[in-house]
């Protein structure tokens, strides 16, 4: 039987066209990031899927288009000063905000670079975080980024949309300090100095505390209250090493450098770096220096304690050794 080939018809031609157009518009929608947002108008979500979940649907969560890779239109400004789309998209306080990247559809953490805004608790402190709200909530920004700190935030200049510096800006206003233990920039020491001339923000305060000496004070209190969960240890042989902290082994100037096991105390990779005996005493067993245990990721550096003085060392155990002093150990993984 022979097969009968029909030429395409009319219809035929029509019924590509139509499933061209159906997968070239599918590929439109997943080339765009969508927003969830919920009855305040707060993003929730971040998503390629435009779709909301029931649950979504019933606490009265909306999706819109958050931006497209060939355009700049959404809920964020222009920016003449961006290389890249970025979108600021919370603010946690006056000086530390979160940060969407579209090109990689990531969130940062950024500690805006210079300043130090008032902390919770402090005179200011919602003032200068509804500030930086208003310069700069679900703005399209450019960031000029120079470091990471000590809990993993990137330092950066924030370049708001009519080209301003947020930092400036928060100084310029009085809601935030110049940070001059990690700045040398003279524009914010200028504008500090004018902002405490004409009284402005938290400079309307007789004597304002920098942030700084507050975070010390804080810490110093909790730690007090702490203080029963707290042991103050020397070496074996006399010297002031720092305190152990619950399960943690803190050395005199706030650096975390090891884990408790039981009375064995390991270093953040592991491995063994000794014992506590005779109640205070930090000591090492020869023996036991092959043995790993699992590491661990430490903690943010603390405050660091005036030293105590040294006690009169015991005499050693056989087959023991001294315990690595705070600088070794500092040494020995690049603190």
């Amino acid at each position: 039987m022979r097969k009968i080939l029909r030429k395409p018809n009319l219809f035929s031609y029509f019924l590509v066209i139509i499933i061209i157009i159906f997968l070239l518009a599918s590929l439109n929608v997943l080339s765009k990031t969508y927003a969830i947002k919920d009855k305040e108008g707060n993003i929730v979500k971040i998503t390629n899927i435009y779709q909301l979940s029931l649950s979504e649907k019933e606490a009265g969560y909306t999706i819109s288009i958050l931006v497209n890779d060939t355009s700049s239109k959404g809920n964020f400004n222009s920016s003449p000063t961006s290389k890249r789309t970025n979108g600021i998209i919370r603010v946690i306080d006056g000086d530390t905000i979160e940060l969407f990247l579209f090109n990689t559809v990531s969130f940062i953490m950024i500690r805006l670079n210079g300043i130090d805004c008032p902390e919770k608790g402090q005179p200011f402190y919602e003032e200068g975080t509804n500030y930086t709200s208003s310069l700069s909530l679900y703005k399209e920004v450019g960031v000029i980024k120079y470091d990471k700190d000590e809990y993993g935030r990137l330092i950066a200049d924030i370049i708001l949309p009519d080209g301003k510096n947020l930092s400036e800006e928060l100084v310029r206003a009085g809601f935030a300090w110049w940070y001059y233990l990690y700045s040398d920039d003279l524009v914010l020491k200028q504008l500090e100095n004018e902002a405490r001339l004409d009284k402005k923000g938290l400079w309307s305060q007789p004597n304002p505390m920098p942030p700084w000496e507050f975070r010390r004070l804080d810490l110093a209190n909790k730690l007090k209250k702490e203080g029963n969960n707290m042991k103050w240890l020397w070496t074996w042989g006399g010297k002031y090493f720092g305190y152990r902290d619950g399960d943690n082994l803190w050395t005199h100037d706030g650096y975390h450098v090891g884990k408790f096991r039981g009375d064995n105390v390991y270093s953040r990779d592991g491995r063994y770096l000794g014992e506590i005996k005779s109640d205070n005493r930090l000591i090492t067993n020869k023996s036991k220096k092959n043995v790993v245990s699992s590491s661990f990721t430490p903690y943010a550096n603390r405050v660091g304690y005036v030293k105590y003085v040294d006690y009169v060392g015991y005499v050693m155990y056989l087959g023991y050794e001294e315990f690595p002093s705070p600088e070794e150990i500092k040494s020995r993984y690049k603190l």
